[in-house]
């Protein structure tokens, strides 16, 4: 954190009192929220093994959200909710998202509907692959239909209720999400897309669909000069300069995703894998650029006011940062 030092040395969060840091530069949290921990992809030996927990709470992470990738054949929900199990022994905060890349969704008891309301760890489903050659090709009537189920276990259990969506590089972005809003009576913060910084014009839409009530999920992947794409520092003051509502982004890392590129007939010409350490490189550069630390934290910390989605999901009482008296 010595980056953020000379930033401030005082931070008021939302309806809470000043909170100072004596003399000392830095700036206290309670952890990140990354909720991108998943395999992947291009053939048996490019398998993503699962990320040690040193790496994950060496980055400030203290809370996870699991999920599958385009390998939801091999790698399953079963064996999700084990690592979960396993991670929160290992005193991390951690969740799971059912389903995966393709449709219909795999699933623990053959309903996305039930593995959210009697698995306790499970809290949505995702990430559910759309405008991308890799997903399913999943119609409008699928998508809606998965939001249903998302959206009514939600109601019955008081979790989150979210479908994630990865958004692909397809021309079609996320037109199926609009047509969703426009057609089902679902209401807009179900639906939860991520990627949408991959493109600028893509970013562009989801600022759109952020103004309609969903939250939008930007992530900290390296962004190459001239490159069609958004960092994620450069997304979220795209975001804040256009005057869109500013509880409805979020940013996380896809650490332990595979971030592939293909040439033009689909297949991988190279990856490299998320690493968690991305968010804090974020907040920093942020903050380097005069951002304040009230305005840049909000869409990396559960506890905030403005993170809605996020704290919907977590949905348990963790604790926070609060001043002594």
């Amino acid at each position: 954190m010595e980056s953020l030092s000379s930033a401030t040395q005082t931070y008021t969060p939302p309806n809470r009192r000043a909170l100072s840091i004596c003399s000392l530069p830095a700036v206290v949290w309670s952890g990140w929220v990354v909720d991108r921990i998943r395999p992947i992809r291009a053939g048996a030996a490019s398998r993503v093994p699962p990320l040690a927990l040193s790496i994950v709470t060496g980055a400030g992470v203290t809370t996870v959200v699991g999920l599958l990738g385009t390998d939801d054949t091999i790698r399953t929900t079963d064996q999700l909710v084990v690592t979960i199990h396993g991670l929160r022994e290992l005193g991390l905060n951690a969740f799971g998202f059912t389903g995966g890349y393709h449709v219909p969704p795999v699933t623990l008891t053959g309903s996305v509907r039930r593995d959210i309301t009697t698995v306790e760890c499970l809290i949505g489903i995702g990430e559910v692959a759309i405008s991308d050659h890799r997903s399913s090709q999943p119609t409008d009537a699928e998508i809606m239909r998965l939001a249903a189920d998302a959206h009514v276990a939600g109601l019955m259990t008081n979790k989150a209720g979210v479908v994630h969506f990865h958004v692909g590089d397809g021309s079609r972005g996320l037109a199926q999400l609009r047509t969703a809003l426009a057609t089902a009576e679902i209401p807009a913060r179900v639906y939860y897309p991520t990627h949408v910084n991959r493109r600028r014009g893509l970013f562009d839409e989801a600022i759109d669909l952020a103004r309609s009530g969903c939250t939008v999920d930007v992530t900290a992947f390296p962004v190459a000069n001239g490159e069609d794409a958004y960092s994620a520092a450069d997304a979220l003051e795209k975001f804040w300069e256009c005057g869109a509502p500013a509880g409805r982004i979020t940013v996380s890392s896809d650490a332990g995703g595979c971030l592939p590129e293909f040439d033009e007939d689909g297949r991988v010409t190279h990856f490299d894998v998320g690493a968690p350490g991305a968010l804090i490189a974020t907040i920093a550069e942020l903050v380097g650029r005069g951002h304040p630390p009230e305005q840049v934290l909000p869409p990396f910390l559960w506890q905030m006011e403005r993170t809605r989605t996020v704290r919907r999901m977590l949905l348990r009482s963790f604790g926070s940062v609060e001043l002594w008296r």
